[in-house]
């Protein structure tokens, strides 16, 4: 975790990329053109030590936590600049699932659950919400979600096929034993772009983050040529954090990393063939 903003580093969108020493130090080396007189990035197992002008110290463990301590020392990073500081780590396969998101105001909800896309039929839309581990249990029931008092709390888990369906709920997880299962493909549908926008957001970070990403729809708008700029580009996009923007780099002759923004959220970063 780094002290500076408390990002957990083995949630961190660029963390797959930056599992290797070497791909460490090109991160370190591609901060170093937007850095003022005085800060010094480091670095150390695991990720990096900053240490600001003033002396004070941070140990961070994320590209994240990295880039919001050192940017009260850091330039304006302008338009994306390669310049070849480094080669990045080629990930482990991915086994998280790409999902689409359509607007659709006529059309029944679906969103992510912890197993994939699912449906809450005949209720109102219920964005998933942190859980209240006080709350009493709710269930859907005929018409809506009921209360539950003795029942034991459900809560989210990996979903078992030969388990009572079960769907989310108001603050919690609500089932319906009377429903079938509510899988409908690898596609969110939400009502309006507000809602959307919720949806880039939650796939921006755990636990949605860990298991799904939102599919490729377009060619990239920003080109990379050669590996040696790839830890450039993950510095710039950290520290720039456009609204929307689709990247591609290569990582190697094989393999090239695909980075999506949406509304300021990283909703994709892979590799791809």
């Amino acid at each position: 975790m780094c002290g500076a903003c408390g990002e957990r580093g083995a949630a961190g969108w660029a963390r797959p990329f930056l599992a290797s020493l070497p791909a460490r130090n090109a991160v370190a080396a591609a901060v170093k053109p937007f850095a003022r007189p005085g800060l010094r990035v480091a670095t150390r197992g695991g990720g990096w030590l900053v240490t600001a002008p003033t002396g004070r110290t941070f140990a961070c463990d994320g590209l994240t936590g990295l880039v919001a301590a050192a940017r009260p020392s850091l330039a304006e990073p302008g338009e994306f600049v390669p310049r070849g500081s480094g080669v990045v780590t080629v990930p482990e396969p991915d086994a998280r699932r790409g999902v689409r998101v359509r607007i659709d105001p006529g059309e029944a909800p679906r969103w992510l659950g912890d197993g994939g896309v699912v449906r809450e039929p005949d209720a109102a839309v219920r964005w998933p919400g942190d859980l209240d581990p006080e709350a009493t249990s709710r269930w859907l029931g005929d018409g809506g979600v009921v209360r539950e008092p003795d029942a034991t709390p459900r809560w989210p888990g990996d979903l078992d096929p030969d388990a009572t369906p079960r769907w989310p709920g108001d603050g919690g997880m609500a089932r319906d034993p009377d429903a079938t299962p509510g899988w409908l493909g690898d596609e969110v549908v939400v009502p309006d772009a507000d809602a959307a926008r919720h949806v880039y957001e939650r796939l921006s970070r755990p636990p949605w983050s860990l298991r799904h990403y939102l599919a490729p729809s377009g060619p990239a708008r920003l080109t990379v040529p050669e590996p040696g700029s790839a830890a450039d580009l993950l510095v710039w996009l950290e520290l720039a954090r456009p609204r929307a923007l689709t990247a591609r780099c290569p990582l190697d002759a094989t393999w090239h990393l695909d980075v999506e923004i949406r509304d300021g959220h990283v909703v994709r970063a892979c590799a791809a063939r």
